[in-house]
């Protein structure tokens, strides 16, 4: 099967089952803004995306930058994520994490349609976790 249909499955399945998100503590600026970023005690999390959007049902790359209070990059990190679209009931798509290098990460995003999105991130480390909602536009 192939990952689009997956996705789609996905998407059909939770919104059945009742998926849906809450609010998030990351701070953006406005609408389809690409850098978001989060903080707790102990990391901080720099989230980017591309200014011009990203392509329906096609996977699209979401960079973190997860480091700790004195800067230095967090290797060992549990990170989930979902694209949730605000206001609509489409449940929530899975985003898969993969670490690229020291503190780097990357969320391996593919909305399904056209419209503003979040990608909903969670991220723990060491006891310490925080959460952020990352906006986008998908064409």
């Amino acid at each position: 099967m192939s990952k689009k249909a997956v996705v789609l499955a996905c998407v059909v399945g939770l919104s059945l089952a009742g998926g849906g998100c809450g609010p998030l503590n990351g701070k953006y600026s406005g609408g389809a803004a690409a850098e978001t970023s989060a903080s707790s005690s102990a990391l901080r999390l720099d989230v980017r995306s591309e200014r011009g959007g990203m392509a329906v049902m096609e996977e699209n790359i979401i960079r973190l930058a997860l480091r700790d209070e004195a800067g230095n990059p967090v290797e060992q990190a549990r990170i989930e994520a979902y694209l949730v679209m605000p206001g609509m009931f489409c449940g929530r798509i899975p985003a898969e994490a993969r670490a690229v290098g020291p503190g780097q990460y990357e969320l391996l995003a593919i909305p399904v349609m056209a419209g503003k999105w979040e990608a909903e991130i969670s991220v723990a480390s060491d006891g310490d976790s925080l959460r952020a909602a990352h906006p986008f536009k998908a064409m």
